[in-house]
């Protein structure tokens, strides 16, 4: 497996892919407590949802990408990348939002 060049470049990717992850689970409870004022229950809780939100994305993405990939498998990168883009929007919302304190 390690002696595949194809083999290496995805395991380098896996990698490098998955340290932006860690970093936003790590530091968003942080971000929302300490810079959008939330309180430390809260900003764990919205931290939960994201990670559920997450979970349950790419849950569903596999499922609909393997239909799209048996219906036409040309569409499957337009699929991933349309996905992706639309997944920024939430995100921002979360990290620029206007919210109220109850």
């Amino acid at each position: 497996m390690r002696n595949n060049e194809s083999n290496m470049i995805i395991l380098w990717q896996g990698f490098f892919s998955s340290v932006p992850w860690g970093i936003i689970f790590v530091f968003l409870n942080d971000y929302l407590s300490q810079e959008r004022g939330f309180s430390v229950p809260d900003a764990t809780y919205l931290v939960a949802v994201f990670g559920i939100g997450c979970a349950v994305g790419g849950i569903l993405g596999g499922y609909w990408g393997q239909i799209i990939q048996s219906w036409n498998r040309s569409y499957l990168p337009l699929f991933m990348s349309g996905t992706t883009f639309l997944g920024i929007f939430p995100f921002l919302g979360l990290l620029n939002g206007s919210f109220t304190n109850a």
